[in-house]
């Protein structure tokens, strides 16, 4: 499987869509690194293969992340934050160590009459409603496209992005690929590139979403920052995600 970001590492992102799937194949027989799981949506949804799938990636050997599908305008910030948190919750107490930061994803169209301003603060609080909840504060999905249209122009989103684009929807990039072609002032600074939804892996039936973790850009979601004890795990992970943050505005170099 040909890396489209020379250097990069390859994570996929899954949900009840890919079914039943076997963990083990995914570690042994491919060269994903790392992996996500829809945990939640809005504020009661849950994802019924995520407690399976985190049990299961952790079971592997697999770092495993939790996303949750976002509903700008139509639900409260904090509700969907202790949603995607019990969520999370529940996969642990099942056994899962679920480590890498926290991922939103934000490909809904807001609420009519939304503005952009609103769509932006919509996000940034449900953030920190997760991070105050104790977890690490999270990573954003989102797209050019919908940046663009739902919102402000440049807006510092306060998280690392991950940015979806199919330049080459079958995921067989040329070994020169940098990244994504198409960006904006939010998604140029991109740590994740979801760079197809075709990709074919063990252990999975049909197809899945690969992305690259760009080099250097561990951090962004706690990769490679902690070992599989619990406890001392998440502490770990937050000094990783300060470094990130300390990084972004120029405090470190």
């Amino acid at each position: 499987m040909p890396h489209p970001v020379p250097g990069s590492t390859l994570g996929i992102d899954v949900s009840h869509w890919q079914g039943d799937i076997d963990w083990q194949a995914v570690r042994a027989s491919s060269p994903v690194e790392w992996a996500y799981a829809k945990a939640s949506t809005g504020e009661t949804g849950r994802d019924k293969r995520w407690v399976q799938n985190a049990v299961d990636a952790t079971k592997a050997g697999i770092p495993i992340g939790a996303y949750h599908w976002t509903r700008p305008g139509y639900n409260s910030p904090a509700k969907e934050a202790a949603n995607f948190v019990g969520a999370i919750r529940a996969a642990r107490e099942a056994g899962a160590v679920v480590q890498l930061r926290p991922m939103i994803d934000l490909e809904e169209k807001p609420k009519a009459g939304t503005s952009k301003a609103a769509t932006l603060a919509y996000v940034r609080e449900l953030a920190d409603a997760v991070e105050e909840l104790g977890e690490l504060h999270p990573v954003l999905y989102v797209g050019t496209n919908y940046s663009g249209v739902y919102l402000p122009d440049g807006a510092d989103t306060g998280m690392p992005i991950w940015v979806p684009q199919y330049n080459v929807p079958s995921g067989n990039y040329d070994a020169g690929t940098k990244g994504p072609k198409w960006t904006n002032a939010i998604t140029g600074d991109w740590s994740v590139w979801q760079y197809t939804s075709k990709g074919s892996v063990p252990g999975i039936k049909g197809s899945v979403d690969m992305n690259a973790l760009r080099p250097g850009h561990e951090d962004a979601i706690g990769l490679g920052t902690v070992g599989w004890a619990p406890g001392g795990a998440l502490a770990l992970l937050g000094l990783a995600g300060a470094a990130w943050w300390a990084r972004r505005k120029g405090w470190l170099g």
